[in-house]
């Protein structure tokens, strides 16, 4: 039996996917499905909101239909949601690390008292400076 193209939809019926996570050490299936595509070099993945694998299809199928004739940009654009961040802000606007900790120092109350400050992060350690704004980053064993 030969393969079915991408505009129809049985080829997505076996290409979406429900995503996988874990949590506390035991893993889990996201309830909607999603789909990867590779296009010009690119490769992306979309979720696809739906419950219903026939509807996920259908839907997979309209989004790279769209990809092959509008392109990355406006497949993006139109697909997939830009994850906003407390305020204003977008993901591309994000604040650092740095800057995080620049307003916390900038606010605290005992700033005269703050010495070198150590934020571990598993094998990795951050350190601020009182009186920079410089985020050092170094991982365990570094001088």
């Amino acid at each position: 039996m030969l393969g079915h193209s991408k505009s129809d939809v049985r080829y997505w019926q076996r290409a979406v996917f429900r995503q996988s996570y874990t949590r506390n050490g035991h893993s889990f299936l996201t309830k909607a499905w999603a789909m990867k595509v590779a296009y010009e070099g690119r490769r992306e993945t979309f979720a696809l909101g739906a419950p219903n694998k026939a509807v996920a299809a259908a839907r997979a199928r309209d989004i790279y239909l769209f990809l092959a004739a509008n392109g990355w940009e406006a497949a993006l654009a139109r697909y997939k949601k830009t994850k906003r961040i407390t305020g204003e802000r977008s993901i591309e606007q994000a604040v650092t690390v740095g800057e995080f900790l620049d307003a916390v120092f900038t606010v605290s109350t005992n700033r005269s008292t703050i010495r070198r400050r150590k934020f571990r992060n598993g094998n990795n350690h951050f350190s601020q400076w009182p009186g920079t704004n410089r985020l050092l980053f170094a991982r365990r064993g570094s001088p």
